[in-house]
């Protein structure tokens, strides 16, 4: 397996990987439960793809295999922000998350000499939850409504929410 900067080559690899991951009811971290319709299209894809301060992570073997996307800060510069972050559901469980997200808080680190990752996880996702806590990620009493407005799926049942977590990324 290799990690890797992700190219414009890879939006439509990453537009699958990534609806999947979150809609299809495979894997252990999936939303099909909570949210419905598509997680991310291509042009959300290549929204965050020309972001200043933003990369998305790819690992492959052959195949596209995870997904992670960084993004700096700017409004908190020792602050990178962790988000759409997908394996393939088939493979959840085997290691390839742990490196992807290490890969993540790694570039952040050593590009923007971050010193906080951050994250939101949908609440309730408590397995979800329980994966980035054993990798030191806290709560920081940060919460938002789910983002109705961003073509990111709809709640299945009423309002849900964001839960945000922190991790101090030193080393």
């Amino acid at each position: 397996m290799h990690i890797r900067q992700a190219t414009i080559e890879d939006f439509t690899g990453l537009e699958n990987l990534i609806n999947l991951a979150y809609r299809s009811g495979g894997g252990w971290t999936h939303e099909a439960h909570i949210v419905q319709g598509p997680r991310i299209s291509q042009g959300h894809i290549q929204a965050q793809f020309h972001l200043p301060g933003s990369v998305f992570l790819v690992a492959e073997d052959q195949h596209l295999l995870g997904c992670v996307y960084v993004q700096h800060l700017l409004e908190r510069p020792g602050c990178a922000e962790i988000g759409t972050f997908a394996v393939q559901p088939g493979l959840q469980g085997h290691g390839l998350g742990n490196a992807l997200l290490q890969a993540a808080e790694d570039f952040a680190r050593q590009q923007w000499q971050v010193h906080t990752c951050c994250i939101w996880v949908v609440a309730g996702q408590n397995s979800l939850l329980d994966f980035y806590r054993r990798r030191g990620y806290v709560e920081n009493q940060q919460h938002m409504p789910y983002p109705l407005d961003a073509g990111v799926g709809q709640p299945l049942q009423g309002n849900i929410e964001l839960v945000g977590l922190e991790k101090v990324c030193f080393k």
